[in-house]
């Protein structure tokens, strides 16, 4: 986003990631700045490919599928739904979509002029089944061989939690985490224990839990990609764990880059 007020152009960043094209349309046009906010949220970590990523999700989910297993995919309602349910149409994996992510969907169709390849997610939509809910729906899909993109991502709400205690008695079954799970959901829990809070209780979960990195965050390539551009720029680096080191990193290779503290005033 580019802020000009007449005399300071600020261009802020976040969820910038130079591979997640699928989607939405964006720029690739790099507007002028002499200051630009910068996240650092995986500043010091390199992701695996994109196209590698999804090939092992769709891989794990037609092989569960195959043994006669259901596939739960948590995923965040706001392009991650609509991000995975592209990535069930081009690897034909049957699948059916549940939670706010079909409300985002419906939006987004209406502005196809907005998105990188309208017609592709037309065809995702297309191909995913939609859950209404309605007369014990989500019961019998959990007991198909089939994939469920659902909300919630980090398994705090939603459909999931109708989803989750009926495959997870099951090691045959699947739990496909596609995005960052915050410290102290459910979600985590399950990552870090194999047991899950569930309808006011914590159960064990036989069923196989996989996180692939979906993120939308640039890694450290890409955001280093980005700020080539902006050599000449102040830059201030914010929303992450290495906001120093990252700083320091910019400042060691001539920018004139800080990270501020929380309620500090920076003046430009």
């Amino acid at each position: 986003m580019l802020v000009d007020d007449g005399d300071t152009r600020l261009l802020y960043t976040a969820d910038f990631h130079t591979d997640d094209t699928r989607l939405l349309e964006g720029s690739t046009a790099r507007p002028e700045a002499d200051v630009v906010i910068c996240e650092s949220t995986y500043a010091d970590v390199r992701h695996d490919d994109r196209s590698g990523v999804e090939s092992r999700f769709a891989e794990t989910a037609r092989t569960t599928m195959w043994e006669g297993g259901t596939v739960v995919v948590p995923a965040f309602a706001i392009g991650r739904t609509q991000e995975l349910l592209l990535v069930c149409e081009a690897h034909d994996l049957d699948c059916y979509v549940d939670g706010m992510g079909t409300e985002v969907l419906a939006m987004l169709r209406q502005y196809p002029d907005y998105l990188r390849d309208g017609d592709a997610l037309g065809r995702a939509a297309r191909h995913a089944r939609e859950v209404t809910g309605r007369d014990g729906q989500r019961k019998r899909i959990a007991d198909q061989n089939t994939v469920i993109v659902t909300t919630s991502g980090m398994l705090s709400g939603g459909p999931a939690m109708t989803y989750i205690p009926e495959i997870r008695t099951d090691p045959v079954n699947r739990i496909s985490l596609t995005g960052y799970q915050v410290e102290g959901t459910p979600g985590r829990q399950l990552l870090e224990t194999g047991r899950c809070e569930l309808n006011g209780g914590i159960y064990p979960v036989s069923a196989q839990t996989d996180l692939f990195d979906f993120s939308a965050h640039a890694d450290h390539d890409g955001l280093r990609a980005f700020l080539s551009e902006y050599e000449g720029a102040e830059v201030l680096v914010n929303h992450g764990d290495s906001c120093g080191s990252f700083a320091e990193e910019l400042r060691e290779d001539g920018f004139d880059a800080q990270a501020p503290e929380l309620g500090e005033t920076v003046e430009f």
